[in-house]
């Protein structure tokens, strides 16, 4: 019984602990989900991936009654994709319509920084292996209202292949 008595309250603290960090994950996530949010409009820039770099045009618009917000990359090119970042529950969600065909989930992770969100690999449809090429990271630093960077890693063979780097400015 003596031991009943003690175990309970570390279980009770345990659980409470849980809670504030599940509590303080979905605040972080849906301030996330509102920097995603204020970046409705048109982009334009460029691309810099290694050697080449090339203009890019990018739109992001808010939909599903605001809980989705759609990226649109290479408007109206051959290389159009789509990105759609949502909240599940306590975290960001972005899913990436590939180019390549693949289509990768990745989770915006918990930052201290209110202007930079980084998205991990979590899954991927259409992905035969994870040897083949696919997005694996992506980081976007809200640089102020109209400038916005954003870094897309690429993975081959389980390994970092190559990064692109957008810079883009909002267009009036």
């Amino acid at each position: 019984m003596q031991r009943l008595l003690t175990l309970v309250p570390l279980a009770i603290l345990c659980a409470c602990s849980s809670t504030r960090s599940s509590v303080q994950d979905a605040s972080n996530a849906k301030a996330q989900y509102a920097l995603m949010a204020s970046l409705a409009g048109e982009w334009t820039g460029e691309a810099d991936h290694g050697s080449e770099k090339f203009p890019i045009h990018t739109e992001f618009h808010v939909t599903g009654n605001g809980t989705t917000v759609a990226e649109t990359m290479f408007k109206g090119t051959e290389h159009e994709m789509i990105s759609m970042y949502h909240l599940d529950g306590g975290r960001l969600m972005h899913t990436h319509y590939c180019a390549a065909g693949n289509q990768p989930r990745m989770v915006a992770q918990p930052s201290s920084s209110k202007n930079t969100i980084f998205y991990a690999f979590h899954d991927a449809t259409n992905l035969p292996s994870p040897d083949v090429m696919h997005m694996h990271e992506m980081k976007i630093l809200v640089k102020d209202a109209d400038n916005i960077e954003e870094w897309w890693t690429g993975y081959v063979n389980g390994k970092p292949d190559h990064t692109a780097h957008f810079i883009l400015k909002r267009k009036k």
